[in-house]
């Protein structure tokens, strides 16, 4: 009898369903916000450590193009919230935490003046900066016509595993009309 050859550690379709609906959750926020997405991918290989991928075009310049990158990236981890009750255990978006923290504190001064006239370190007020930006992930993931686009998403996903720009223009995806800006 012949062995049949067994991955050494095989992929459970859960683990796929929750990588979909977490870059979908991405996709579809970037997509509201007119971020250029030029791919995401998931991957069925068994490697936890990067079983994602999202790729977009530019860099955010002005504070609100930060701030709407910081939206986007937060938004992965409120579509799990949102599809799962709970999100996967702390650490699934470690990634996306430490890009929103990038993206935030580029070019921040190092102290800002308080309304008291006292100086505190602009690092700081980061906590509370990504929570407010948190929530508003969470109300646009909310949103019933962002959550038809994360559906059709994440099927999308769950079928190629690779969507490229193209193919997410070819999604019949609603409410959103991308803006065209001068600065991102």
């Amino acid at each position: 009898m012949t062995d049949i050859p067994t991955p050494a550690r095989p992929v459970p379709v859960w683990h796929d369903t929750v990588a979909a609906t977490h870059e979908a959750g991405h996709v579809a926020v970037a997509l509201q916000y007119g971020i250029k997405v030029i791919s995401v991918t998931i991957r069925n290989d068994g490697n936890d450590r990067r079983p994602a991928q999202l790729e977009v075009k530019g860099k955010p310049r002005s504070m609100r193009a930060r701030s709407e990158w910081a939206v986007m990236l937060l938004a992965g981890r409120e579509a799990e919230r949102l599809y799962f009750a709970e999100p996967l255990p702390e650490g699934s978006d470690a990634d996306d935490l430490e890009q929103v923290e990038t993206v935030l504190t580029a070019g921040m001064p190092m102290y800002v003046e308080q309304s008291d006239g006292a100086f505190i370190s602009a690092r700081a007020q980061l906590p509370d900066r990504i929570a407010q930006l948190r929530k508003r992930a969470r109300r646009l993931v909310n949103k019933a016509t962002v959550r038809y686009n994360i559906d059709l998403i994440r099927n999308a996903l769950l079928q190629c595993h690779t969507l490229t720009a193209g193919d997410i223009a070819m999604l019949r995806l609603v409410g959103f009309a991308p803006k065209a800006r001068a600065k991102q």
